[in-house]
């Protein structure tokens, strides 16, 4: 689920409609937002019928189930200060093609740049940069293997508070 806004890279995904054209690949795209952005998707859904699906619905609980059983999210933000869904992604096996800005890259570590912990792809934050990341995705994917290796460090991860609270504590003591 997302907002459909400039912030969440809306216009990147838009600019990338060839790729979607012409790839073998399915878009799911769930979330409310800008009129200018629910209208331009909704042309690009009925351009691409079969291809790209839309549901201007905000709907936490088919987010949810959406996420987990996508093969990549994409999340091609303009600035994140931190993100969720790159998180439920890696825990629900769902690789995350993420902009590189923000708590992204506190997060997802790029597959390409660090093969052996790699639990996601990294993308410059414009139309090339996500451009480049689906086609490095579905290079992925192509490589069962590799792509399975991926998915499964991304599951992996620890998120939880129980973590975070200890490396909170670490940069108290070490501020003071």
């Amino acid at each position: 689920m997302a907002r459909l806004t400039e912030q969440k890279g809306i216009p990147l995904l838009l600019a990338n409609r060839a790729f979607f054209a012409t790839q073998d690949v399915k878009l799911i795209i769930l979330g409310k937002g800008e009129p200018q952005f629910e209208k331009a998707l909704r042309e690009l859904s009925q351009e691409l019928a079969g291809k790209v699906t839309l549901s201007l619905v905000l709907d936490e609980e088919m987010s949810h189930l959406v996420e987990a059983g996508c093969d990549f999210f994409l999340m091609p933000s303009l600035f994140e200060p931190c993100g969720l869904n790159q998180m439920y992604s890696q825990a629900y096996g769902t690789i995350p093609v993420v902009s590189r800005v923000g708590g992204l890259v506190d997060t997802v570590i790029d597959a390409d740049e660090n093969p052996a912990e790699g639990t996601g792809l990294m993308t410059a934050p414009t139309a090339e940069g996500l451009e480049n990341g689906l086609q490095r995705a579905l290079f992925l994917f192509g490589d069962r293997e590799r792509y399975l290796a991926v998915q499964q460090r991304g599951m992996r991860k620890d998120f939880s508070w129980e973590r975070a609270v200890g490396e909170y504590e670490r940069l108290y003591t070490d501020a003071v």
